[in-house]
């Protein structure tokens, strides 16, 4: 074998010989071997290129970095962007659902809160007639017991008394037609005195005395009269009063007798000029008419305007003053029922058509309304016993003969 240079040997293998430089830490890097084991030192402009490349390649990858953190950026935003609309679109439309809900509530409120008024009114009204009705059956169970009690004071006075059947019966008559005149002095009750005076002609009846006929004719008389003064029925008033308020919106309006005039009328119009020639002032000038017209309606009543109330209005109003003529009916209150009439009547000539059917029948039924507190002509029954002493007297002239 042939010995090697030592220099040799350890460049084809690539170390350094002991103690060499290229073992120091920090040392400059070997020369690369070619193939035939000649060493290649790499210029310096090449390190430079490649140091170069690096650097391009790490800012690109810096800059890819960059632009995809930009653009991620800029998904986010419009993401949130679109939750901030969607979150403020419910917002508006939950404050939206809330604002309509209250008003809901506030008006259920009001509703809620005038039946009861109204329902403790009808209570108390219903009560009031119930307890005039309680006491009227009172006085009429009293009456009849008075009348028993007086039917059986004569049979007792006729059985001590040896007096004739006939002025017996003339008494008997003669203390009916007195107590008939008193219910309708004191206690104004008809139907006492028309019971009185039934009872009275049914002991002349029983006389069988032609004479009596003229005194039964007068009872007749008196007793049909009595009948047309029966008390008004004013539960049936309230109630008809009532429903004519819930048709009062139905009710034809009244037509003034002066002119209605609309803002055509008062302003003027360029309807002569053409549509197409028209400036833009005149176009917007006939818009504002029109609008105006749909708005205001102006009537002329002699010598004074007025603005016409809404229909609304006009029948809340009436049904105020119904409600008042109502009330006074039911508690019974004759100057307040007038006063009521009065101006519930006024209000329904000036406001609707007093000649159709629904407003003519209204102001009967206020007529009618209105005299419902007066008190009835009650009659003096003094002609009937001036008749039963006449005959009274004929009788005991006819036995003293």
């Amino acid at each position: 074998m042939s010995a090697e240079h030592p220099e040799e040997r350890n460049a084809s293998s690539g170390e350094s010989p002991a103690g060499s430089p290229g073992r120091e830490t920090g040392s400059a890097p070997s020369p690369s071997v070619d193939e035939r084991g000649v060493s290649v030192e790499p210029s310096p402009g090449e390190g430079r290129a490649r140091l170069i490349l690096a650097a391009v390649l790490l800012a690109l990858m810096v800059a890819e970095g960059f632009y995809m953190w930009w653009l991620l950026e800029r998904r986010l935003d419009v993401h949130v962007h679109e939750h901030d609309a969607l979150l403020e679109s419910k917002t508006r439309d939950w404050e939206a659902l809330a604002g309509r809900t209250s008003q809901l509530d506030a008006a259920l409120r009001e509703d809620m809160t005038a039946l009861r008024a109204e329902a403790r009114e009808n209570g108390a009204g219903l009560a009031a007639l119930k307890a005039r009705v309680e006491a009227l059956s009172g006085e009429e169970a009293d009456a009849k017991q008075r009348l028993a009690q007086a039917e059986q004071a004569l049979r007792a006075l006729q059985d001590s008394v040896g007096r004739d059947e006939r002025a017996w019966r003339l008494a008997e008559v003669e203390y009916l037609i007195g107590r008939a005149q008193e219910r309708l002095r004191v206690g104004r009750d008809a139907a006492g005195a028309r019971e009185a005076l039934t009872l009275a002609d049914q002991r002349l009846a029983a006389l069988g005395d032609a004479a009596a006929l003229p005194l039964r004719e007068a009872l007749a008389r008196e007793q049909a009269g009595l009948g047309a003064l029966s008390a008004p029925d004013l539960p049936g008033l309230v109630l008809k009063l009532r429903a004519q308020a819930e048709r009062v919106s139905g009710f034809p309006l009244r037509h003034t007798g002066g002119d209605v005039t609309d803002a055509s009328a008062v302003t003027p119009s360029m309807d002569s000029v053409p549509v197409a020639e028209r400036p833009w002032w005149g176009r917007a000038w006939d818009w504002v008419v029109e609008q105006t017209r749909a708005l205001i309606v102006v009537r002329h009543d002699g010598a004074r305007d007025e603005a016409v109330l809404s229909r609304s209005d006009t029948d809340r109003e009436m049904r105020l003053w119904l409600m008042s003529v109502r009330e006074a009916l039911v508690a019974g209150q004759a100057e307040a029922l007038a006063l009521s009439v009065n101006e519930a009547r006024g209000w329904l000539v000036a406001h609707y058509d007093s000649e159709a059917s629904g407003p003519a029948a209204l102001l009967r039924l206020l007529d009618e309304s209105a005299l419902a507190l007066q008190g009835p002509q009650w009659p003096d029954l003094g002609a009937l016993s001036a008749q039963l002493r006449q005959l009274s007297a004929s009788g005991a002239a006819a036995g003293g003969e």
